[in-house]
């Protein structure tokens, strides 16, 4: 069995898979054995749920479901053609990043945590509405003290340590099918998800995106028809 900690959310995700017809492959898998999960709750008929849609657009609702982890897991999975069929990686780059705002307390609570000061101290003025929200993070438009306008990107609240819980039990997963299916003569499950886990771990280092900025920034220095943001350091962190 899973770790108990994560059980509740196992369940969950099999359970979305199955209702978005991937039950009988679960089925076949023993997933079903395997989590204790009886009589399939809630599970739609998969014969008629293929009928109705694709594979990679039931691979893409299932994502949806289960939320933002998810929705990046799908994105990082559209640019694997080495993994999965032209279909379904052009269904999963469907995914849209647009998800609902957090509230600003929690805006502020990150960047107080990160900054170890009051927000007024960082910002002069600082916009309550986001520009823009997405699966990891949103933006906010605010002005320093020095009068500079900037764009300010806030992480998600415990997205870390909800994208960690998914990314165990993806690997828990993937050792049940290394272990106890004949895919594994195929693909190396394992190895699929530490390449997951460290794609998904850089997007979460928001000073990695700032060092690609930087570098960006320079190569395209002589282009007077392109203008990269600067990044201003002393305001970044891993998650702001």
């Amino acid at each position: 069995m899973p770790k108990r900690l994560h059980l509740k959310r196992y369940r969950q995700i099999v359970r979305v898979f199955a209702r978005n017809g991937f039950g009988i492959l679960f089925e076949q898998l023993g997933l079903f054995s395997y989590l204790r999960i009886r009589n399939r709750e809630g599970r739609r008929d998969d014969q008629q749920e293929e009928a109705r849609t694709s594979v990679g657009e039931r691979l893409r609702l299932s994502c949806e479901e289960l939320g933002p982890t998810f929705v990046k897991i799908g994105q990082v999975l559209s640019t694997r053609p080495d993994i999965l069929t032209p279909e379904v990686t052009a269904e999963l780059s469907k995914l849209q990043d647009a998800v609902n705002p957090f509230p600003f307390a929690d805006v502020k609570c990150v960047i107080e945590q990160e900054f170890s000061e009051p927000l007024e101290d960082i910002f002069a003025s600082f916009e309550e509405k986001p520009l823009a929200s997405a699966s990891l993070s949103q933006v906010h438009e605010a002005v320093l003290h020095t009068g500079d306008s900037v764009a300010v990107k806030v992480q998600r609240p415990e997205i870390s340590e909800c994208i960690q819980v998914d990314l165990d039990i993806l690997r828990d997963l993937a050792n049940f099918l290394d272990n106890h299916t004949k895919y594994s003569e195929t693909y190396d499950f394992p190895m699929m998800i530490d390449e997951l886990d460290r794609t998904i771990k850089a997007e979460l280092d928001f000073r990695r995106e700032g060092e690609n900025a930087d570098r960006f920034r320079e190569n395209l220095q002589k282009k007077s028809d392109v203008v990269v943001p600067d990044v201003r350091w002393i305001y970044t962190t891993e998650r702001v």
